[in-house]
């Protein structure tokens, strides 16, 4: 273990926004399109239903009465299982490209519908080994047993064991990052890969957390000058335009989410090759 050749937070992020701005057209095309998509989304389910689930779910609350047809529930059920495999797919398509790298979109894309199926299942047994399944399965039993007619007193007990099980998850977690950079870089199983991240990793649960942390306090920081942005743009041009300024602001928020998202995933490919390399020395 050699920890003065592990690089410093800074020199990571200098590293992956260099690494982003070359491949910036490969990262903006695919983060557009999902924004388009998720505008088109949002557009056909105010149109089918006045509004999303989470408004109807609010006028439930309001009202007692469930607001919507069995039409329009398949509507937003179909619209957004289509959200959510797109942006599987798009974050399949962000982790080929910072960790294969490419310049052409479409072979990109191709390279993460092959390895769509071993990401699935290195998120699975990540999911497995970091026992992130306890507190799923916890709060998931919080809500149900109410349903089903048991004590809320059960739901009660069951909440805080849930965050408390949250600590494996905290500790195992993040030794587990290196996984999808195994997977493709050296064609292991994606069992193995798991298992071969949780070995190299060990002992840099610090820096992994540290650089995490610092990374995110980035991306609050980008995302509020981004609300910022929109809001005066919303508030100068809003009351003359109305639905378009709003299209055009949800557009821009979701691209610009969509870029921070693929610079992330290039962030945490270059944190875990600084860490396997200075292990290996």
């Amino acid at each position: 273990m050699s920890v003065s050749s592990l690089k410093s937070f800074s020199t990571l992020l200098k590293e992956s926004y260099t690494y982003a701005r070359a491949h910036s057209q490969q990262i903006l095309v695919p983060a557009v399109a999902f924004a388009v998509l998720s505008v088109i989304i949002e557009l056909i389910q105010y149109s089918a239903v006045g509004g999303t689930f989470q408004t109807a779910m609010k006028q439930m609350g309001e009202t007692g009465v469930f607001p919507l047809t069995g039409t329009q529930v398949g509507i937003l059920a179909v619209t957004g299982c289509v959200v959510i495999l797109a942006s599987i797919a798009v974050s399949f398509y962000y982790w080929i490209l910072a960790i294969a790298g490419g310049k052409d979109i479409g072979a990109v894309f191709q390279q993460a519908m092959d390895w769509a199926w071993p990401l699935v299942m290195v998120h699975i047994w990540t999911f497995i080994r970091s026992y992130a399944w306890i507190p799923a399965l916890l709060f998931l039993l919080s809500f149900l047993l109410p349903v089903m007619g048991v004590s809320p007193m059960f739901s009660l007990l069951i909440i805080p064991l849930a965050f408390l099980s949250f600590i494996p998850v905290i500790i195992r977690g993040p030794l587990l990052m290196a996984a999808p950079v195994i997977l493709i870089r050296e064609k292991k199983e994606p069992k193995a890969s798991v298992d071969a991240s949780m070995q190299r990793l060990k002992g840099y649960w610090g820096k992994i957390v540290g650089d995490m942390i610092l990374y995110w306090i980035c991306l609050v920081i980008v995302m509020f000058v981004v609300g910022i942005v929109t809001s005066v743009l919303y508030n100068t041009l809003g009351s003359v335009l109305g639905t378009p300024i709003s299209v055009l602001i949800t557009a821009i928020k979701t691209t610009v989410q969509q870029a921070i998202t693929a610079m992330g995933f290039v962030f945490v490919v270059k944190l875990t090759e600084t860490i396997m390399t200075s292990a290996r020395q």
